[in-house]
């Protein structure tokens, strides 16, 4: 699984262990509220990220898929998008990640699986992690069913 989003810009200090459980749940777990969150897109570079490489890695590995999550619960989407504009796309990296996994999981013959949570969005107002965190004032609503057409 290949984790990658917002959180990743943010700092931490050369003492590895101030970066222990700082990942994709940072936001939950060190309260910090969705507008300030929102303003790690501006921090996002994605310079280190090399598809190509890690499909490489898979294959060496003798693996015969990668999975990547695409949005996790922080809303940051790793792929163009016309839904939002927080996306890798929309921030200092300029790049859609997850076309260019695609593209070296085809080149390397790898199979593609796409994490994508769309169950627990920190940014959506119907959000029950929000009301509990106090994040914002956000309305009890009824979860609706929503299609996505994959091309």
């Amino acid at each position: 699984m290949v984790p990658r989003g917002a959180i990743r810009a943010v700092s931490c200090t050369t003492d590895s262990i101030h970066c222990l459980g700082r990942h994709e749940w940072v936001q939950f777990r060190e309260k910090i509220p969705v507008a300030e969150y929102a303003k790690l897109r501006e921090q996002f570079h994605a310079d280190r990220f090399d598809a190509d490489r890690i499909a490489e890695m898979a294959v060496q590995a003798q693996m015969h898929y990668i999975t990547i999550t695409t949005r996790h619960h922080d809303s940051f989407s790793l792929f163009r998008t016309k839904q939002s504009d927080f996306q890798s796309l929309q921030s200092p990296a300029r790049r859609d990640l997850i076309a260019e996994m695609a593209k070296a999981c085809s080149k390397h013959g790898l199979g593609l699986c796409l994490y994508y949570s769309h169950g627990r969005d920190w940014k959506a107002s119907a959000c029950a992690q929000q009301r509990r965190m106090g994040w914002q004032r956000a309305p009890r609503l009824r979860p609706t069913r929503s299609r996505v057409r994959l091309r």
